[in-house]
């Protein structure tokens, strides 16, 4: 059993290339699962973080080191044919710190390393009085971050607001606490750099300084839509985008 990925998805026989979906923080990996349906490129493999989907009951993670540890003792034996790795926003982050363990450790490298609505690793932290921030502060925050009006659904539904924020906070402490040192020595594997074009949180110079951490290839694109354009505006685009990675032809 795997507790990150369904075991199905992991022992198909299909010679279709994986593509591992990290999502951004406080989600889950329903909407990759959607993926699967829509991209027929791609075995969409979306990986299950402790603390939400299956694995609700389990205590989330806290710390990025701890976290991609913990996800590639697991998946480390299914990284033995051809696969790609998508993050978004803190997913972004873990697939960046992920690539740079499998570089390390001479394994077989990504076709690609798609990081989407995130900026370079610099950009950080996101909110260094985090601890201290009321419930209401740090949503009101995130929607001036990112934009939305999660404060006022979530201030309005206690039930919700206590199932999501303990995971917020969680996957937040994830992100600020990435030692962004590691990525002194640059990445190999082809990049893929993607953001919303109205997205307050990834400036289009924040996007472009990711190029300063590969030694691949690099394309940086702007989609149409927000922070959470990837699942909202600009969907049909970026899944064109992945079936193109797909099968482009090895670098």
């Amino acid at each position: 059993m795997n507790d990150w990925i369904p075991l199905r998805l992991l022992e198909s026989a299909s010679a279709t290339p994986r593509l591992f979906c990290l999502p951004h923080a406080g989600s889950g990996a329903a909407g990759f699962f959607r993926w699967r349906r829509m991209v027929s490129a791609w075995n969409v493999c979306p990986v299950q973080l402790p603390g939400r989907d299956a694995r609700m009951m389990e205590p989330a993670i806290t710390d990025a080191t701890a976290l991609v540890d913990a996800m590639h003792a697991a998946l480390k034996p299914h990284l033995t044919q051809p696969y790609a790795l998508f993050g978004h926003s803190m997913g972004a982050l873990l697939a960046a710190l992920w690539a740079q363990r499998i570089e390390r450790e001479g394994l077989l490298q990504p076709m690609a390393l798609v990081l989407s609505g995130r900026g370079a690793p610099s950009e950080r932290p996101v909110f260094p009085l985090l601890e201290t921030m009321s419930d209401e502060e740090l949503l009101h925050a995130l929607d001036a971050r990112f934009g939305g009006d999660s404060a006022t659904t979530l201030m309005a539904d206690p039930e919700l607001r206590a199932h999501y924020l303990p995971l917020l906070r969680a996957d937040l402490a994830v992100v600020d606490s990435a030692d962004v040192t590691r990525f002194v020595e640059p990445l190999r594997v082809s990049t893929y750099v993607l953001r919303g074009a109205d997205d307050p949180a990834v400036p289009l110079a924040s996007a472009e300084r990711w190029r300063r951490h590969g030694a691949g290839a690099f394309r940086l694109q702007s989609f149409p839509g927000n922070h959470f354009f990837h699942f909202n505006d600009s969907e049909a685009a970026v899944l064109k985008l992945l079936e193109e990675i797909a099968t482009a032809p090895s670098r």
